[in-house]
């Protein structure tokens, strides 16, 4: 484990800084009581780097980038960072992080530009989550696939389903129960590809040491669902930032055991895929 943590250290590093990233030498150490800590000790060009996990370290890197040399890595930064000749002598004292969860992102940031990311756009993201020490990301896409095969087991048809989902950049509120299938249908080639981007980011989220925030199932259901269960106790959610009538959403009750099942079939499903 200590091996695969400093090897994913080391490739974070060489997506960020190229072959510089070859002076950077890391060490795994215990954490402090259950929280993160690092160290850095930069001499005659080579730094060293103790961290308590892959994050610990690339936080400590990334801390003393700034520290030292004076840069940052940001959004909008290039591939790789411009560095000086040769790394100064500097040393970061041991760091012990005020927080074991650092959370990051929240349920709207999913109908942004994210929405349309690529793999390669992930990357980056992820590669800047691991500098700033972020270790519990909200990871929401890829589940319309899975929503898809829970309902279809329940009945509600493919036709049914399409006038369901909105377009990509309003998923988020769509899930939130604000509004329903405004500017749909969605692709059924973005609900497939989205599931396998999914599967990419967890698995990056996982070498990096990360604890992603998957979706789970907040009562919000398709205006089928009182098709194939009449006596469901569906509300009508309606007047959201004056959409109209056509786009209500509709809400389980939370206390049916409808809602227990579909949770239930809901992270079953997903866990399989």
């Amino acid at each position: 484990n200590s091996d695969k943590e400093i090897m994913a250290a080391k490739q974070v590093l060489m997506r960020t800084i190229g072959m510089k990233s070859s002076s950077f030498e890391f060490e795994k150490i215990p954490s402090e009581n259950g929280l993160d800590v690092y160290e850095v000790i930069a001499l005659s060009g080579k730094v060293q780097v103790k961290g308590s996990g892959t994050i610990a370290m690339t936080r400590g890197a990334y801390d003393y980038l700034q520290k030292a040399c004076n840069i940052q890595y940001t959004w909008s930064s290039q591939p790789l960072i411009q560095l000086p000749k040769e790394f100064p002598d500097f040393t970061i004292p041991r760091t012990v992080s005020p927080y074991k969860l650092r959370q990051y992102y929240n349920v709207c940031t999913y109908g942004y530009s994210t929405a349309f990311w690529h793999f390669e756009d992930w990357e980056k993201e992820l590669d800047w989550m691991a500098l700033h020490g972020i270790n519990m990301p909200l990871a929401m896409g890829g589940q319309e696939a899975i929503w898809q095969k829970v309902y279809k087991d329940m009945g509600i048809t493919a036709e049914e389903l399409s006038v369901y989902f909105t377009g990509p950049a309003f998923l988020p509120w769509q899930r939130m129960g604000n509004l329903y299938k405004h500017d749909g249908p969605l692709p059924q080639s973005y609900i497939d590809q989205s599931l396998e981007l999914q599967k990419q980011i967890l698995t990056r989220m996982k070498q990096l040491g990360m604890t992603p925030i998957v979706p789970g199932f907040s009562g919000i259901v398709p205006a089928a669902y009182s098709r194939v269960n009449p006596a469901a106790q569906l509300r009508e959610m309606k007047g959201w930032c004056n959409f109209p009538e056509e786009n209500k959403s509709y809400i389980l009750s939370p206390g049916t055991s409808d809602f227990t099942t579909i949770g239930k079939n809901f992270i079953t499903e997903y866990k399989r895929n």
